[in-house]
């Protein structure tokens, strides 16, 4: 049962195209006679005879379709199905990864937010935006034009939904979108298998129903009424319960909480277990109506769940559970034994990929590195596990060295010109503030970064004693919200007090981010969380290995710094370090305006035109003869560069102080500071054939 919650956690089934999940329900009762007929509904019939009785689930769940593919490769959605259940749905898909489910497969696509350097240029603050919704969404899924889309096999009305992550909490709740769907799901399945197994202790005929379309029209469901009924009986699983009706009005009313086990509209006798809550039917479509029941008893069973509606709806395992032992009491079953999750965290999550990614795609002498040192973990202060990995990246003849701050350093070559080059190894995140008396952590902001596109989703607590998985709360008042962003972050990890979180090794100060990881999204590009500045770090790693320093004409240093996102804090430390240094070249993000959210008026720099000179920042305006000499460089040596104005500043500036011009490298990059930053490879490898030019250039121009 516990595999079957994943598996249905992991799966995406838009309303209307819910093939995958029917795949997973055919693929879990493998061997037994299941039937389908032509809307996807899955029928398993056990038993013979009377009563006859429908247990029904359905495998739908709210999403959007592609609705127009615009000519430069930038793709937009409308929503299926009913209207939204709250101001935030269609916000918590912003700024995160979506899957688009084509006919050829998933494909992976980067939902586009503004990026952080750039809010301080728009005309009205970010903190009086109001939610976004659904007109106002971009998704990026790594094409320079239209074409380049029907590459990948997207279509108009392919359905899309948020990337499927399951966070399992102490091993005791599972959150994930569309979550007590999935765990009714999960539970039919477990039902299903215990009753054909097991030589029935009941009489009569068991319809076992996993239904489409019950968000759209109710049609699903209505089919297998017509096809297979009448029935004596229906059992009907629905996420209506904790509403009311207050004249046209839905409301929301106190309901059982998580751990009361199923709910259910109303006594009986079958289900004595089953919990009474408030609830409304909302299967019966205005216009088309729904099944004719005529003399069915008709029952509407439900599961409770913290944060319903949000990608981190939660349901307790052993609520769950008792759904699936109820089913197959029904069905004259007894069911199996539930047992709890494991510790599994949200890097458990499906991961899907573009056709043949692995296979065919260019760039995958940058795309290791680069996706190594991304997988680690490193909020400014915590960099520890990138600093490893970068030692471990490093060519056999380096010799690194470091200091107390935690910097990072390989200098080679001989000769009296020295360049330094430096990239930061933190990210941006947050850090434990404080631990309630109710169990919540409460966060402290590290770097910038925009709290609404981790609201809502699951988190990652970084301990002394391993990663502890969570969920950033969604705001109480997130279905009325009027604000873009919430007032504070706080973390729920599935505990409710200040000593079981201290019993995880949870303490203040501990590092919160989410899970990452690299993802190839189109022929040339990848989107991950902290490409600021992995990327830059890789630069540094793929140029060393292509140097030889016995071979070198000056000093070369390589330096990878802490703290660059709360204030350059390791940088200040090496103009100390470096005194004879003539030049430094920062390597970092060019925060790139190349989005439909942003004013290209400045810090235009097209995605796959190549690397960038950081003329001006925020806090630098590199000399005129510095830059032409980086162009004249780049333009001798066939290397594509462009040459810009961003926000932000960079770990050059410390150097400047001691009469060290800096002249910052960069890639273009899209959404800074956000789970999603995308970058093209082509960019990147300009960038690094940059800093090996750099370095053995006979005699700078």
């Amino acid at each position: 049962f516990w595999q079957e919650l994943l598996r249905m956690a992991r799966t995406a089934s838009v309303v209307g195209r819910e093939e995958p999940a029917v795949a997973a329900v055919t693929e879990a009762l493998a061997g037994l006679p299941l039937e389908r007929d032509a809307l996807g509904d899955v029928t398993l019939t056990l038993g013979q005879g009377s009563p006859r009785r429908l247990i029904a689930v359905p495998l739908d769940e709210p999403g959007w379709v592609v609705s127009r593919i615009r000519a430069d490769g930038w793709l937009r959605i409308t929503p299926v199905g009913p209207p939204a259940r709250g101001a935030l749905v269609h916000q918590f898909l912003v700024g995160n990864e979506a899957t688009i489910v084509t006919a050829a497969g998933p494909v992976a696509a980067a939902t586009a937010v503004r990026s952080v350097h750039l809010t301080s240029w728009a005309r009205a603050p970010l903190r009086q935006a109001p939610p976004v919704s659904w007109q106002d969404v971009y998704l990026d899924v790594g094409a320079s034009d239209a074409g380049e889309v029907g590459q990948l096999g997207v279509a108009l009305m392919d359905p899309v939904t948020l990337v499927k992550r399951p966070a399992v909490l102490r091993g005791e709740w599972i959150a994930a979108p569309a979550m007590r769907a999935k765990a009714a799901a999960a539970a039919l399945v477990s039902a299903a298998r215990a009753a054909a197994r097991q030589p029935r202790a009941g009489e009569g005929t068991t319809v076992f129903a996993w239904t489409t379309l019950s968000r759209l029209n109710g049609k699903g469901l209505e089919a297998v009424v017509n096809a297979l009924g009448p029935f004596d009986e229906a059992w009907l699983f629905a996420d209506s319960f904790g509403l009311e009706r207050e004249g046209r009005r839905l409301v929301r009313t106190p309901a059982p909480g998580p751990g009361a086990g199923v709910l259910i509209d109303a006594a009986a006798e079958a289900a004595p277990e089953a919990v009474v809550a408030p609830f409304v039917d909302l299967s019966r479509h205005p216009t088309t109506g729904g099944p004719r029941w005529d003399d069915t008893t008709v029952h509407h069973l439900g599961l409770p769940a913290r944060y319903a509606d949000t990608p981190v709806e939660a349901v307790r395992i052993e609520d769950a559970g008792a759904l699936a032992g109820l089913f197959a009491a029904l069905a004259g079953a007894a069911a199996a034994p539930s047992p709890a999750g494991d510790d599994a965290t949200v890097a458990d999550g499906v991961w899907p990929s573009p056709p043949g990614e692995d296979a065919r795609l260019p760039h995958g002498d940058t795309v290791a590195p680069l996706s190594a040192l991304v997988a680690q973990y490193g909020v400014s202060g915590a960099e520890a596990p990138v600093r490893e990995r970068i030692r471990r990246l490093l060519p056999d003849w380096a010799e690194p060295q470091g200091d107390d701050a935690g910097n990072l350093w390989i200098t080679f070559g001989q000769g009296d010109e020295h360049l330094v080059f430096v990239a930061h190894m933190d990210e941006t995140g947050y850090r434990v503030g404080e631990i309630g008396e109710d169990g919540r952590l409460l966060l402290q902001r590290v770097g910038g970064q925009i709290d609404s596109t981790w609201e809502g989703h699951a988190a990652l607590v970084h301990t002394a004693a391993g990663d502890v998985p969570g969920v950033f709360e969604p705001r109480p008042d997130w279905r009325e919200a009027e604000r873009r962003l919430p007032e504070r972050m706080t973390v729920w990890l599935g505990v409710d007090s200040r000593a079981e979180v201290e019993a995880l090794g949870v303490r203040p100060g501990d590092t919160v981010t989410m899970a990452k990881a690299l993802r190839r999204i189109g022929r040339h590009r990848a989107m991950a969380r902290a490409f600021d500045d992995r990327a830059g770090s890789t630069a540094l790693v793929l140029a060393a290995a292509r140097l030889r320093p016995e071979t070198l004409r000056r000093r070369v240093t390589f330096a990878w710094s802490v703290g660059e996102e709360v204030g350059l804090v390791g940088a200040r430390d090496l103009p100390a370090r470096f005194p004879d240094a003539t030049r430094v070249h920062p390597v970092d993000t060019f925060v790139s305006s190349d989005s439909p959210l942003e004013e290209p008026r400045a810090a235009y720099a097209p995605l796959g035109a190549g690397a960038v000179v950081r003329v001006l920042e925020s806090i630098n305006f590199a000399p005129r003869a510095e830059v032409q000499r980086v162009l004249a460089l780049a333009a001798a040596a066939g290397i594509p560069l462009q040459a810009g104005v961003t926000s932000g500043g960079t770990d050059g500036q410390p150097f400047l102080a001691h009469g060290i011009p800096s002249v910052p490298l960069s890639w273009p990059g899209r959404y800074s500071h956000s789970p999603v930053e995308v970058l093209d490879l082509r960019d990147l490898e300009a960038l690094v054939d940059l800093i090996e030019a750099l370095a053995t250039a006979p005699r700078l121009p």
